[in-house]
């Protein structure tokens, strides 16, 4: 028969009587479990000891198995033994032990209290977003998918489901960026439980099973529309007009087209960055992927059509439904204007395939160094067509850049008004088919 309580299990387990019992405590000399008889059952722990150098015992309760775990128990036994051993005061002993256990609990609570909304703003943003290449997709991946999903939970309580579940809900709409927030969260919780363990007090990765919800077709990345192709989004483009959702993306992919800026450039502009009467439109760092101001020459068509927006303009912001904030949820009505495009295609007999609104970049870039003179010879030099993407790469790369400072307005200009001369020509050319294609359907 077990005389003796061996562990943190058997304490439980140890059923009451109709006595009180005191049963010691395996391994150690005055430690005891203490239970009450029934109907009470209530089980505490006590360590008692004879004095030294006096008659008697001294006894102190430690507390209840409830609220001290075993462990918690034998460590208070050896400490007090020790105190006892050095005639020292073992009920004082037991209170320094009772302020070290409950500063060690309320450290605990602090730790579990950090949410990943704490891990995002005293850690992880502070040290590694500001070297980050992307910084603000990551922020912004932040601020609109993470933090509204996890941010208010304590770092120790977020497991794999709570990833999971965030990740599937941007899928839905967005599948290519939940393929960068799966990356983004990976690289988050790794960091969190190796480099940043102690502050964190992660100890499992949540993250570590996570994989990427899309197989996304590298292809994609690589597409740039053909000269038929550019005249069916400039046909769909220019068949689109009021203030709904479509309409207002529409006229930012037209800016796209017309200048190669970004998408995300064209549609967080806002009036102010614009001065219409002398032609240029100032990207403020801050909105650049490179985080070099840009500053883009408006000729011809490109002016035209911005000044007749900005009579119309409610607000600063060039794209905007309400007139108050830019139009954010692209992936509705880019599927509408890939579906518009598509039909023209179809038209034609032709397949067409997927292509995302910076496929309008690579295209302004690749045509644009396709445009030649009479003798073929290239009407626009590579490195004007690098500054026009505000690209430092290529031919301003390295020593190159650091030497060459200059700016080619005036060339980026003139490349500009070719480039609109070329858009013209294009989008008459399929007016032609589309009006090729009305009579034999008569």
């Amino acid at each position: 028969m077990v005389s003796k309580v061996r562990n943190a299990t058997e304490a439980k387990a140890w059923e009451a009587t109709d006595k009180r019992q005191e049963i010691a405590v395996d391994g150690t000399k005055n430690l005891y479990l203490v239970i009450q008889p029934n109907p009470s059952a209530k089980k505490s722990w006590a360590w008692r000891a004879r004095r030294i150098g006096e008659p008697g015992t001294v006894k102190v309760t430690l507390g209840s198995l409830d609220t001290h775990s075993f462990k918690q128990a034998v460590d208070w036994s050896v400490d007090l033994t020790r105190a006892r051993d050095l005639g020292e005061d073992t009920k004082a002993a037991k209170a320094e032990r009772e302020a070290q256990a409950e500063a060690a609990k309320q450290a605990l609570e602090a730790t579990q209290a950090k949410t990943a909304d704490w891990f995002w703003r005293e850690l992880y943003h502070p040290r590694f977003v500001s070297v980050l290449e992307d910084k603000r997709e990551t922020e912004r991946m932040w601020k609109t998918a993470i933090k509204p999903a996890i941010g208010h939970l304590p770092l120790a309580d977020i497991d794999h489901d709570h990833l999971a579940n965030m990740i599937e809900k941007v899928r839905t709409t967005a599948p290519v960026t939940a393929n960068r927030l799966t990356t983004m969260v990976k690289t988050m919780f790794k960091r969190s439980v190796s480099s940043l363990r102690t502050q964190t007090g992660l100890k499992v990765d949540p993250a570590q099973h996570l994989v990427k919800p899309t197989n996304e077709d590298r292809t994609r990345k690589q597409r740039v529309l053909d000269r038929r192709e550019l005249g069916y989004l400039l046909a769909a483009l220019d068949g689109l007009n009021g203030k709904g959702y479509r309409a207002v993306y529409a006229r930012a992919l037209k800016l796209c087209a017309m200048t190669g800026v970004r998408i995300s450039e064209a549609l967080e502009a806002s009036w102010s960055e614009f001065d219409l009467e002398a032609g240029l439109w100032s990207i403020p760092d801050t909105r650049t992927k490179n985080d070099l101001p840009h500053l883009v020459p408006l000729v011809g068509e490109t002016l035209d059509w911005l000044k007749s927006l900005k009579a119309k303009a409610t607000g600063d912001w060039v794209f905007s439904t309400n007139g108050k904030t830019p139009l954010t949820g692209t992936s509705k009505p880019q599927a509408a204007m890939l579906s518009r495009t598509s039909a023209l295609a179809e038209r034609d007999g032709l397949e067409h395939e997927v292509w995302s609104a910076h496929a309008i970049r690579r295209t302004f870039s690749t045509q644009m160094s396709a445009i030649t003179d009479d003798d073929l010879t290239p009407s626009i030099p590579p490195m004007v067509v690098e500054a026009l993407l505000n690209h430092v790469s290529g031919m301003k790369a390295g020593v190159a850049g650091v030497y060459n400072k200059h700016a080619y307005l005036k060339e980026r200009r003139s490349a500009l008004v070719l480039w609109n001369a070329h858009l013209k020509t294009v989008l008459a050319e399929e007016r032609a088919r589309a009006s090729a294609a009305m009579k034999v359907a008569a």
